[in-house]
């Protein structure tokens, strides 16, 4: 592959995610309100998943689904909301909030009827409220010869 001198547009971000991390990962807190301001100034929310996903690794749920939450106000497609649901849907699950997991996937699919993400949710809420087994079927009397 050739080598280029300066990074194409779409690459900007993904570089100045590693140069954030490589400058500040000692100091999450620093990260976050550098994150933050690049989202602002973008206007893109990307910036906002990208600490919501770290500050669940970092073991602060709360705190990442704040980050979910300004990322989906910010973001203008569908399937980048439709994403942040998922990562709060899924923190939450993960810290045992089953109910409101339920809630907030059965609210999210008439959103989203008839994309890709509809069948991603339904297996979602399958795993999280699974239905109830077909009834049985009763048992055959047997037989006299």
């Amino acid at each position: 592959l050739e080598k280029k001198s300066s990074p194409v547009k779409e690459d900007r971000f993904y570089l100045a995610v590693k140069t954030g991390f490589d400058a500040w990962n000692d100091d999450p807190d620093l990260l976050s309100r550098k994150f933050r301001t690049a989202s602002q100034k973008t206007k893109d929310g990307k910036y906002y998943e990208v600490i919501g996903l770290y500050k669940r690794y970092l073991g602060k749920p709360d705190e990442a689904m704040l980050f979910f939450n300004s990322a989906d106000k910010v973001f203008s497609l569908d399937s980048d909301k439709t994403r942040m649901q998922l990562h709060i849907i899924d923190t939450l699950r993960e810290q045992g909030k089953k109910e409101q997991a339920i809630l907030i996937a059965k609210a999210l699919l008439p959103e989203i009827k008839g994309t890709p993400e509809e069948q991603t949710v339904k297996s979602i809420l399958n795993i999280l409220n699974p239905p109830p087994p077909p009834p049985a079927k009763p048992a055959k009397k047997p037989t006299k010869k």
